[in-house]
């Protein structure tokens, strides 16, 4: 008897950087749930004197585990404005600088819906 198996790999977004006025950030596969072993990172710059807003509409990652964070600039090492996992984060985040940082980490097993997020520039 001879099997033979296909093997189909979907692939995602997983960051990027951002310049429009407004836009759309998914996580990976996002109405599925992510995979696990991402670490992605997405940077949102936008005009000089602007601001960002994020409005969060939907959240659902492994709690204590996979974590979507946010950093006020251009990298990692700027201010974190916070860290997220489960179901529980603010509706909006602002930043204070034309720069917006965000990271998403999961980890090797259990995943979850993921997350919907809407940015605006703020002038």
């Amino acid at each position: 008897m001879l099997l033979v198996a296909l093997v189909v790999w979907k692939q995602v977004p997983c960051g990027g950087v951002l310049s429009e006025r407004r836009g759309t950030i998914l996580s990976p596969g996002y109405p599925e749930p992510y995979a696990n072993y991402l670490n992605c990172a997405w940077k949102i710059s936008v005009p000089e004197g602007a601001g960002i807003q994020i409005q969060v509409v939907t959240f659902a990652t492994e709690h204590n585990w996979d974590s979507l964070d946010f950093f006020d600039g251009v990298d990692g090492n700027a201010r974190r404005l916070g860290s997220y996992s489960g179901t529980t984060i603010p509706q909006l985040l602002n930043s204070t600088s034309n720069n917006l940082y965000l990271t998403f980490q999961s980890d090797i097993s259990v995943s979850a819906a993921g997350f919907h997020l809407e940015y605006t520039v703020m002038f």
